[in-house]
C-alpha cells in the first residue's frame, strides 16, 4: 500500500499538469476551429487530459471504491496511455535536444518575439525550459507505466475473483 501513496503523489502532479493543459486547450479552442493545423496538437493535448481523467477514475474505482472498471473505460485508458507515452517521448527528446543545443532554439524564438523581449531570452532560460519539460515527460512516462501495470494486476485480480465465485457455485 505504500507504493500506492507514491503513485497518488505522482498522480497529483500529473493531474495538476493535465488541468493546466485542459485550461490551455479550452483557451485555444477558437483558434483550433479557425485554423485546422492546430487540430493535431489539440488532439494530443486532449489525449493527455483524457489519460489523466481515466487513470484517476481507474484508481478511484479499483482501489478506493473496489468496484468494477468497465472494459470500455479500460480501452479509453489504454489508448490514451499509448498516445500520452508517445507524446511524452517525443517531447522528452525535443527538450533534451533544446537542452544540449540551446542556441538554434534561442535564435528561432528571437525571430518571432518583439524587439523589446529579444534580449530577455538567454541560453540559461532555454536550458531551464528544457529541464522542466524533461521532468514533466519523465513524470508522465512513469505514471503511464505504473498505471498500465496496476491495470493489468487489477484485471488479473478480477478474473481470479470471478473464477472463485464460479467455483463456489
Amino acid at each position: 500500500m505504500k507504493g500506492l501513496i507514491v503513485y497518488r503523489l505522482v498522480s497529483v502532479l500529473v493531474n495538476m499538469f493535465s488541468m493546466f493543459l485542459a485550461i490551455l486547450l479550452f483557451m485555444v479552442l477558437p483558434a483550433v476551429f479557425s485554423n485546422l493545423l492546430l487540430a493535431l496538437p489539440a488532439f494530443l493535448l486532449l489525449s493527455i487530459v483524457l489519460y489523466a481523467w481515466f487513470a484517476n477514475k481507474f484508481f478511484i474505482k479499483a482501489f478506493v471504491q473496489r468496484t468494477v472498471f468497465t472494459k470500455k473505460q479500460k480501452d479509453w485508458l489504454q489508448v490514451n496511455a499509448i498516445v500520452t507515452s508517445i507524446v511524452s517521448a517525443i517531447w522528452f527528446f525535443s527538450a533534451f535536444s533544446a537542452y544540449t543545443h540551446p542556441t538554434p532554439l534561442k535564435e528561432a524564438v528571437e525571430v518571432q518575439m518583439p524587439a523589446e523581449l529579444q534580449n530577455k531570452i538567454t541560453i540559461q532560460t532555454v536550458k531551464n525550459i528544457g529541464i522542466g519539460l524533461m521532468s514533466i515527460c519523465v513524470l508522465l512516462l512513469t505514471h503511464v507505466i505504473w498505471t498500465i501495470s496496476l491495470l493489468r494486476k487489477y484485471l488479473e485480480h478480477l478474473k481470479n475473483v470471478s473464477e472463485e465465485s464460479d467455483m463456489d457455485n
